[in-house]
C-alpha cells in the first residue's frame, strides 16, 4: 500500500500528536539523522510504514487463511 505525499505528512503529523514529549525528542534526533544522511524524514517514515504494513499484512492474511 504505497501513501501519498500529503498522506505521509498527515500521518506523520498524526503520530508526533499522539505522543508529544516523546516525538518532540524524536523528531529532533530524528530530522539530525536524516539530514546527515541527506534524506526526507517524510520517505524514511513512509518507508518504514510501508514495510511495516507488508510484513503485518503477511501475518495478518496468513491468520485469515486457517
Amino acid at each position: 500500500m504505497a501513501l501519498s505525499g500529503q498522506q505521509r505528512k498527515d500521518l506523520l503529523e498524526a503520530l508526533i500528536d499522539a505522543f508529544p514529549n516523546t516525538a518532540s525528542d524524536l523528531k529532533k534526533k530524528f530530522h539530525a539523522t536524516c539530514a546527515l544522511r541527506g534524506l526526507k524524514m517524510s520517505q524514511v517514515v513512509a518507508e518504514l510504514i510501508e514495510q511495516w504494513l507488508r510484513a503485518n499484512d503477511s501475518s495478518a492474511s496468513a491468520k485469515l487463511k486457517r
